[in-house]
């Protein structure tokens, strides 16, 4: 029963983890399950215990497979709890104290128009949609690599304009203690330059214009390459270019790059 929740929820939330996984998820459901079990029909301590193993058991399918915070982390329980009942109902209503090969059919056709009703609407969707176009990012740097989590944007369509090479986004915070003391400097001063070069520091100027007729310049920084990995996928992209935002990327901190739009795993 742990396996096929912990199945039907990864469809749901659309992310994938490993067999390994998986199992080691099932024996920490069943381990809460036999918690409750010796600790009686004391309902703050079953619930608790519930959401204590939940919680565990999404960290062991996702931890850095997926970007996890405190609000992800609740929104992903409830998705979990969501799935967990449903499919609860689904099996008393149809099971009913016997098994036969008709009530298997039955049952499995109610849970895939459940799960299909559920994916494709309201904050499950959004879950889905998000987790489709987040990867696990390396920026390939001399002297220093900077990780961190990406968020493909098909809107995204900035060029350096002196080379073509494909811009990516993330805020000075961020990117700041991967930088040199000539690069922070630059940045800061930007759009100014100071009175003298120091003979090794290189900023663009990167021209940008949004949806919300906002334009403008941002400072740039080249990179030598950008690996994406999404689950069991991965790629690495050519040369690009860093554009340093003063400011949040994210209202949530879910991500740290705006990625190209020429930077995608699979179609």
């Amino acid at each position: 029963m742990d396996c096929f929740l912990i199945i039907t929820y990864m469809w749901l939330v659309n992310s994938v983890s490993t067999f390994p996984r998986i199992i080691a998820g099932a024996f920490i459901g069943a381990a809460g399950s036999c918690f409750v079990l010796v600790n009686g029909n004391r309902l703050a301590v079953s619930f608790l215990t519930g959401m204590v193993f939940s919680c565990i058991i999404i960290f062991v399918l996702y931890y850095r497979r997926m970007y996890i915070d405190f609000l992800k982390l609740i929104s992903l329980t409830g998705v979990w709890y969501f799935n967990a009942f449903a499919m609860g109902g689904v099996f008393n209503y149809f099971i009913n104290g016997k098994v036969t090969a008709v009530t298997l059919v039955r049952m499995c056709a109610a849970v895939l128009i459940v799960m299909y009703i559920l994916a494709g609407r309201n904050r499950i969707g959004k879950i889905r949609n998000k987790n489709r176009n987040m990867y696990n990012v390396t920026v390939l740097r001399t002297g220093k690599n900077i990780r961190g989590y990406g968020y493909y944007d098909s809107g995204c369509m900035i060029r350096e304009p002196i080379s073509g090479e494909p811009v990516i986004i993330s805020s000075y915070k961020y990117v700041r203690p991967y930088l040199s003391e000539g690069e922070r400097t630059y940045i800061e001063m930007f759009p100014l330059l100071p009175d003298k070069w120091d003979g090794k520091t290189y900023i663009r100027s990167i021209p940008y214009s949004s949806i919300g007729n906002s334009n403008g310049h941002l400072p740039g920084i080249a990179a030598e390459n950008v690996v994406l990995e999404c689950q069991k996928v991965r790629k690495t992209f050519g040369p690009c270019y860093i554009a340093v935002y003063d400011g949040k990327l994210s209202s949530d901190g879910s991500y740290d790059f705006i990625l190209h739009c020429d930077m995608r795993l699979g179609g």
